[in-house]
C-alpha cells in the first residue's frame, strides 16, 4: 500500500544484483562435463510492471490468476534466464501486488529476507535523497574459497566422534503389506498447522536465524529421537 515507483524500484533491485554477484549467476550445464556457475558482469533482473487498476475486481482475480499460473509454467532456463523475475502489478491508486520468482538454486527464504530488508534501504536512501548506509558485502566467490579450504576429514571425524556410542541407526515402524510384491504400504499424510502455530513456528525460526525449514527438520529430528 502507498506510491510506488517503478522505474526506482526496478533500479533498487539491479542495486542488489550489484552488490551481491550470486544473484548475476548464471548455471551452464549443457556444454561442461561439470556443472559451473558462472557470474555475469552486467545481469539484469527480470522487472515487469502493469497496471490493472481499470478492471474490476473479478477481472483483477483472473488476471492475477492467469499470470501466476503463466508464471509457474514458465519455469526458468538456468543457462540464460535471469534467475530472479519480478512483476508489479498496480490495482489501485495506492495498492500494488508485487510478484517475485526466483529458482532455488540461488538462496532459500532466510536469503530472501535479507535481500528484501537491503531493497527496502536502498529504495528508501534514493527515495528521499539519504547517503546509502549499507556496508560492503563479502563476495559470494570468497565463501566459496573458504568452502574449499575446510577439511572434509576433521569433518567426518568430529561427527564420528559426537556419535560414539551409537551402535545402530533409528529405524521407522514400517506396516508393509502382506500378497503384494513391492507395496510397502506407504502412504502420504497432509496436515494443516493454524495460523497461531504457523506464526509461532515463523516466531521461533526468526529468533534462531533459520528458516521454517529448518526448524520444521529439528522438530521431525526430535520426533525421532523420541
Amino acid at each position: 500500500n502507498g506510491t510506488i515507483d517503478p522505474l526506482l524500484l526496478e533500479k533498487s533491485f539491479n542495486s542488489i544484483l550489484e552488490r551481491h554477484e550470486l544473484l548475476r549467476s548464471a548455471i551452464e550445464y549443457e556444454i561442461t562435463v561439470q556443472p559451473r556457475n558462472v557470474i555475469l558482469k552486467n545481469r539484469k533482473i527480470g522487472f515487469r510492471s502493469r497496471d490493472i487498476r481499470r478492471q474490476s475486481a473479478e477481472q483483477q482475480k483472473v488476471s492475477m490468476d492467469r499470470f501466476l499460473k503463466e508464471d509457474r509454467e514458465k519455469g526458468f532456463d538456468l543457462s540464460r534466464d535471469p534467475l530472479i523475475r519480478l512483476q508489479l502489478i498496480q490495482t489501485g491508486d495506492e495498492e500494488y501486488t508485487l510478484i517475485w520468482s526466483n529458482h532455488h538454486i540461488l538462496f532459500d527464504g532466510w536469503g530472501r529476507g535479507i535481500i528484501l530488508a537491503e531493497l527496502f534501504q536502498l529504495y528508501g536512501d534514493e527515495r528521499f535523497g539519504r547517503t546509502r548506509q549499507l556496508e560492503e558485502p563479502e563476495a559470494y566467490s570468497t565463501y566459496i574459497r573458504w568452502l574449499e579450504e575446510q577439511s572434509r576429514e576433521d569433518a567426518a571425524q568430529y561427527w564420528k566422534n559426537y556419535l560414539k556410542g551409537y551402535k545402530e541407526k533409528s529405524g521407522i515402524p514400517v506396516n508393509r503389506k502382506s500378497g503384494k510384491t513391492g507395496d510397502s504400504g506407504n502412504r502420504e499424510k497432509v496436515i494443516a498447522l493454524s495460523r497461531g502455530l504457523t506464526r509461532k513456528l515463523a516466531d521461533l525460526a526468526a529468533r534462531n536465524h533459520v528458516t521454517i525449514h529448518t526448524a520444521l527438520q529439528s522438530v521431525w529430528g526430535v520426533l525421532l529421537a523420541k
